[in-house]
């Protein structure tokens, strides 16, 4: 417990690498399937965030900055209710072009998408 930082094993879920892969196979999926995959955290999170920003008058023109998009879901939600402004980011160019695909069929050609490029160590 010294808070050294070897104490505790490397995630591959910190990895650009581990993403890039899911959303691979996730671009693959929908291309099979058009099934968007999975909602990260729950549809009950996504229902609770809307509910917030109602609940504080967000005007549904405001920007809403969507990092680490990953397949875009809450944008999709967030323009179902309303919102216009909508931008999503991803460092994971498969998600961007999932995001992408999945704008195309939820006919939401508004919602902005972008690779977030990551400078090299």
């Amino acid at each position: 417990m010294g808070g050294r930082e070897d104490d505790f094993e490397p995630s591959a879920l910190g990895t650009k690498e581990h993403w890039d892969a899911i959303y691979e196979r996730g671009l693959q999926h929908f291309e099979d399937s058009g099934n968007a995959g999975e909602i990260w955290f729950g549809e009950e999170s996504m229902s609770r965030l809307i509910g917030w920003l109602e609940k504080q008058k967000i005007p549904l023109d405001s920007c809403v900055l969507d990092i680490g998009t990953g397949n875009g879901v809450l944008l999709v939600e967030l323009a179902k209710s309303g919102y216009t402004n909508l931008v999503g980011i991803d460092y994971s160019p498969s998600a961007i072009q999932l995001s992408k695909k999945i704008m195309e069929k939820e006919e939401l050609p508004q919602v902005k998408l972008q690779e977030l490029l990551m400078p090299s160590a």
